[in-house]
């Protein structure tokens, strides 16, 4: 006898494209948050935040080779 599942699960992703300049004012002020000690969760639990330059070199490379797929993708599924 096979039992049917008594939820199902939904997963919705929800993309909020802030423009670049907004995700890098708040991206700077974490990292600021970070740096000093303010940062109440850290990611991963990581007490100390990468290498600035490092940081900011994955957040451009996020925006010019990730977004224009993710965008895509997002306008593919509404």
């Amino acid at each position: 006898m096979m039992t049917k599942p008594s939820a199902v699960l939904f997963i919705a992703i929800i993309l909020i494209d802030l423009p670049v300049w907004v995700h890098s004012w708040l991206a700077a002020d974490w990292l600021i948050k970070w740096r000093t000690g303010q940062l109440q969760n850290p990611p991963g639990g990581h007490r100390d935040p990468p290498p600035t330059k490092a940081f900011l070199k994955t957040f451009n490379e996020v925006d010019q080779n990730w977004m224009p797929y993710i965008r895509d993708q997002a306008a593919l599924a509404e």
